[in-house]
């Protein structure tokens, strides 16, 4: 009964650990540098408007760390709301996302960890989603999202500690969850392969219709000639 109770109280101590940590990881991770990066961005395009002013300022940098996309669609600089996913978002953005991922990544793999290897993947992905949801949606939806994956889904976890009769939970949570997993996997390998074969059919119309140019200008000069 001791030692099941000590079990209990670590699984309850680890539940509010993972409650608490979304907060100040989304922080660190994704809010503090991207929002830095926006901010400075935003700062620099505020600068060369003629209306500027020191309110005008504080405006855009509490708006850039808050809500980047917003930032960029007052700034007029293409937001997704305006110009879509695939417009909007620009290489720096790209980077940061890609170096805030990895290092959030790196973070739940240090040496004294019991985490295995595998997590830095599925934790970089995690990341990356992160990251776009902060720039698209604000800083709230990594914060939500984060403690979504904590939160809810560690609950299954402690759920068989308190309730041994519940371990069907788990195991029906795991295989959801590989199963979302394999799905989202094959779902982002279709919309590649659809975006990449779509690429290649206008470029080859471009090809077409280039050559059908030449074609015309050719039999043309030809016929002056004539």
């Amino acid at each position: 009964m001791g030692y099941r109770l000590v079990g209990l109280l670590d699984a309850l101590l680890a539940f509010l650990e993972l409650s608490v940590s979304p907060l100040t990881e989304e922080i660190i991770f994704r809010i503090l540098p991207i929002g830095v990066f926006f901010m400075t961005r935003a700062l620099i395009l505020e600068r060369r408007r003629a209306s500027a002013s020191w309110r005008s300022y504080l405006r855009t940098s509490f708006l850039a760390v808050l809500s980047p996309d917003d930032a960029k669609r007052r700034l007029g600089i293409g937001s997704v709301k305006d110009s879509g996913f695939w417009r909007s978002i620009g290489r720096g953005e790209w980077v940061m996302i890609l170096f805030t991922s990895s290092l959030f990544a790196a973070s739940h793999y240090p040496l004294t960890s019991t985490w295995e290897a595998g997590k830095v993947a599925s934790t970089f992905i995690q990341g990356f989603v992160m990251g776009l949801s902060y720039i698209i949606y604000g800083a709230q939806a990594p914060i939500l999202l984060h403690w979504f994956f904590n939160y809810c889904l560690y609950a299954y976890t402690l759920g068989p500690i308190v309730h041994p009769e519940l371990s069907i939970l788990r195991a029906l949570n795991d295989g959801l969850t590989l199963a979302l997993g394999i799905l989202s996997l094959l779902t982002l390998a279709y919309l590649g392969a659809s975006r990449l074969l779509k690429a290649a059919h206008l470029s080859r119309r471009a090809l077409n219709a280039r050559r059908g140019i030449r074609k015309t200008r050719t039999c043309g000069s030809m016929e002056h000639e004539i």
